[in-house]
């Protein structure tokens, strides 16, 4: 139940930086890779780090990573995958007004358990 909880406020999370600027927070991530997604309390927002201390969450008992990824589309519009790259996709092109989004949940005495979710987020809000 709490790796669930953990998941579902990742995704608010990053619904909330969308909200905030899409080009500070989003737009810029997929050159991280798998990064650790924690709320800092003193700024009152959600943030990224690549500091393994930012993971522990509920006395290290839980951990959370966010990767965004450019997701990729064929002529017909359509999703087809995604990519860290920048530039390219394997097929299809990058479509800049959308992101695919990995929360990933790790928790245990040695983090041998995990729950991962996807999903797709768009650019809704001229916010840059």
């Amino acid at each position: 139940a709490m790796a669930a909880f953990l998941l579902e406020e990742g995704f608010e999370g990053i619904r909330a930086l969308r909200d905030l600027s899409w080009n500070k927070f989003i737009d810029l991530e997929p050159t991280k890779g798998e990064s650790c997604f924690y709320f800092n309390a003193a700024s009152g927002v959600f943030a990224t780090s690549s500091f393994s201390s930012f993971c522990a969450n509920s006395g290290g008992y839980f951990s959370r990573t966010a990767t965004i990824q450019n997701a990729c589309r064929d002529e017909a519009g359509d999703i087809i995958g995604s990519t860290a790259s920048m530039a390219t996709c394997s097929s299809g092109s990058i479509d800049t007004g959308t992101k695919k989004i990995t929360i990933k949940i790790v928790w245990g005495p040695t983090y041998q358990y995990s729950q991962v979710a996807d999903m797709y987020l768009a650019d809704l809000y001229p916010n840059n």
